[in-house]
């Protein structure tokens, strides 16, 4: 048996593919599930992904 691979990131687009996502704040899990699954609740992941694309679109005029 190997082990899953893991990564660290900060970017939701880099985890968009993963099995399972682990949240840390302070040190602490705060959620985990399917990248799906947290996008459809109103948790940390989920406002995140919200920011990111939000500032996605942003410009300096």
């Amino acid at each position: 048996m190997t082990d899953p691979e893991k990564i660290i990131a900060h970017r939701m687009r880099t985890v968009a593919g993963a099995d399972k996502v682990v949240v840390l704040s302070d040190g602490t899990v705060k959620e985990q599930d399917s990248p799906d699954e947290l996008l459809r609740q109103d948790g940390i992941f989920s406002k995140m992904a919200k920011l990111q694309t939000e500032s996605g679109n942003w410009a300096i005029a």
